[in-house]
């Protein structure tokens, strides 16, 4: 008695699905890092304009001319 040629695709087929599935989870999980570092640059750079924005030293007048 022969196996059908179906039987002995179908292993192979499943292993492949699973490999493939298993390197889309490393992209995805590849990518969610990179956005995370991303938004971690971005919010860190915002904090830091506002932080110099509003300690600056407020509305102090222009220094004078210098006399000659």
């Amino acid at each position: 008695m022969t196996v059908p040629r179906v039987s002995r695709v179908l292993p192979l087929l499943a292993l492949s699905v699973l490999l493939a599935g298993c390197d889309l989870v490393g992209d995805v999980l590849e990518l969610g890092f990179w956005a995370i570092v991303v938004l971690a640059l971005v919010l860190v750079s915002i904090i830091l304009w506002a932080v110099r924005k509003f300690s600056g030293p407020g509305d102090a007048p222009p220094p004078p001319p210098p006399q000659v």
